[in-house]
């Protein structure tokens, strides 16, 4: 698979990112709220700075905007999908991780001091290793998971609007 860099378009091993439509701006925007508000749409937003239209909340654990893109094309619309990362989880999940360390040594030395009265270790220097060295690993398989839940989510919702707009497939 492909790896999505944020703001940059992806192909997918499914097809592309863009379909061409032979409805106008107004026409399509109609039919995708009425799509929305059936069920069809799940996410559906209206457009912000420039875009058509988007979709939040498309990864685990970390959340996508997903950003569509109208452009005049020959007989129709061109929409361009690209998706990039919010990073408001990612931040909060990285201060989450760096201010729960150094609490947790106080807490494991303490606790392992009141139950067992022949500790005599100190405890930062187990316990460090023990809870730092992963998160590097554990950073990458978050980031993975997120980019590939959102890349499944953009092709089922692109398939969607496809079949609302009488849309194909471009590029």
């Amino acid at each position: 698979m492909p790896e999505l860099h944020d703001n940059a378009p992806a192909a997918t091993p499914r097809g592309a990112t863009e379909i061409i439509t032979p409805l106008g701006r107004e026409e399509i925007l109609k039919r995708l709220d009425v799509a929305s508000r059936r069920g069809r749409l799940p996410g559906y937003m209206p457009g912000r700075d420039g875009e058509l239209f988007g979709a939040e909340e498309l990864g685990h654990p970390f959340d996508y905007r997903l950003s569509v893109h109208a452009a005049s094309a020959e007989g129709g619309t061109r929409l361009t999908w690209s998706m990039r990362m919010l990073p408001k989880m990612p931040v909060i999940f990285g201060a989450v991780l760096a201010l729960s360390v150094w609490p947790g040594v106080w807490l494991t030395d303490s606790m392992l001091r009141a139950y067992f009265s022949g500790y005599d270790f100190r405890t930062w220097m187990w316990y460090l290793p023990v809870t730092v060295l992963p998160i590097p690993w554990m950073w990458r398989g978050f980031m993975r998971r997120s980019r590939e839940s959102a890349t499944r989510l953009r092709d089922e919702m692109l398939e969607a609007v496809r079949a609302e707009l009488n849309g194909e497939k471009a590029g």
